[in-house]
């Protein structure tokens, strides 16, 4: 994806922390990394998806007074298929951020 950017190189950051698995202490760069960045450029919606990069960056919103913030659900991000730490961690999530816009395509998180 960076190569499609190489022309419009302000157009493209790269937070490197911000890893699938979760990795606390790469967690908590990447939204230190995300929530200057969003201070910097202070804009007025921020629209995330999938579950963890969706909580990091909500979080960093947050933190950084987006006056929007819409997370788009596209799937379950908790159940079966997770470990109990990474369910605890969606589950709190959605009870703490309840006040934030969701939009949902798929049946199963309506």
């Amino acid at each position: 994806m960076e190569s499609s950017f190489a022309t419009c190189p302000e157009t493209l950051s790269i937070a490197p922390d911000l890893v699938r698995p979760v990795h606390p202490w790469k967690d908590i760069r990447a939204l230190i990394c995300l929530a200057n960045s969003l201070r910097r450029e202070s804009p007025d919606i921020v629209h995330t998806h999938s579950g963890k990069a969706g909580i990091l960056g909500r979080l960093a919103a947050k933190r950084a007074s987006v006056p929007i913030i819409i997370h788009h659900i596209h799937g379950p991000s908790f159940g079966p298929f997770q470990g109990p730490v990474a369910n605890a961690v969606f589950l709190t999530e959605r009870k703490l951020l309840l006040e934030q816009r969701l939009i949902s395509f798929a049946r199963l998180t309506q």
